[in-house]
């Protein structure tokens, strides 16, 4: 998942990562529990603590989008990138649809939607120690 954090240099924090955290824990946490309530179960939902990796530059927010975009494919869940329904990646390509996606932010990127769907279709380098 990639989220993009309002700027927080304006507000005196002395934690980043617990202010950053503290919202998006809740939110995982409360649908944890709507969760466990509709399907009558107990216990923990996700196996995973939440991990958060600052991007620094252009070039290390397109490899974590095009990770995020081709991970049901690299893992066998679908053959083809546009398959996968709960990518935000379609909604990249349908612009007319409605979406919470600011899509302008990542599509500045790209000088075309053909030079967007060639970059998901091309091989990236990955280096994992990125996405640590």
């Amino acid at each position: 998942m990639l989220l993009r954090f309002k700027n927080i240099e304006d507000i005196n924090v002395k934690d980043e990562h617990s202010f950053l955290m503290q919202n998006f824990g809740n939110f995982l946490n409360s649908y944890a529990k709507a969760f466990n309530k509709k399907y009558n179960r107990k216990g923990a939902l996700f196996l995973n603590a939440v991990k958060r990796k600052k991007i620094t530059n252009e070039k290390y927010l397109l490899k974590v989008l095009h990770y995020i975009h081709n991970n049901p494919v690299n893992h066998g869940v679908v053959n083809e990138i546009d398959e996968w329904k709960h990518s935000s990646y379609n909604s990249y390509l349908n612009s007319k649809k409605e979406s919470k996606l600011n899509r302008t932010e990542i599509m500045q990127y790209f000088d075309s939607l053909e030079i967007f769907r060639n970059f998901h279709q091309s091989n990236v380098e990955y280096n994992f120690l990125d996405f640590e």
